[in-house]
């Protein structure tokens, strides 16, 4: 579902976004922005971290499961840090 956002131009989203932002009567405030840019960000940020976890090597998280950690631990210790550029 993420993926088929970057085949709708972003012109053809303003406007089911623009009457959203209308029917909400968030026009001309700050809220507005808020319900808006993610909508833009999400799927794009989204596309660019699944790259850059799917190049981290396995066998540093092997690694660290080895050592003791469990998988939730492994993740937050080892490949959190790493990602830390992409984040």
């Amino acid at each position: 579902m993420i993926f088929l956002t970057y085949l709708v131009p972003p012109t053809l989203l303003f406007l089911p976004l623009s009457r959203i932002i209308a029917v909400l009567g968030l026009q001309n405030s700050m809220w507005s922005l808020v319900l808006v840019y993610p909508t833009y960000t999400i799927p794009f940020c989204s596309c660019l971290l699944i790259g850059f976890f799917k190049a981290l090597p396995v066998e540093i998280e092997e690694a660290a499961i080895v050592d003791g950690c469990s998988l939730f631990g492994a993740f937050v210790k080892m490949a959190i840090p790493l990602s830390v550029p992409a984040i």
